[in-house]
């Protein structure tokens, strides 16, 4: 960050954050998704969006599924530790993942 200031710049922004590392905010169309499940024709127009859009590039398997957080509400917040997430699901694969991730 100091040779980055050293040349003027304030702000600096690489998108190699854990987010883009972990799950590429992938999660957050599986939330959206699970939210809207009881508006049929919101749910079925997000999901053809997902299916088309986001779908195709998620890489992680627990999250391929657009219907994961709907039959595992629970795993919505699975990878959130100390939000009760890691907890909450504590025989997840995601939660187990988390797990080994966090302890180095």
């Amino acid at each position: 960050m100091e040779a980055v200031a050293a040349h003027g710049y304030r702000i600096a922004i690489s998108g190699t954050a854990a987010d883009e590392l972990f799950t590429g905010y992938y999660d957050h169309h599986l939330a959206y998704l699970y939210e809207v499940r009881a508006d049929a024709a919101r749910h079925a127009g997000a999901k053809a969006e997902w299916a088309a859009n986001i779908g195709p590039f998620v890489r992680n398997p627990l999250l391929q599924d657009p219907d994961a957080f709907i039959r595992n509400p629970a795993m919505a917040r699975a990878h959130l530790p100390g939000r009760g997430g890691v907890r909450a699901v504590p025989d997840s694969r995601l939660a187990r993942a988390v797990r080994r991730t966090a302890s180095g």
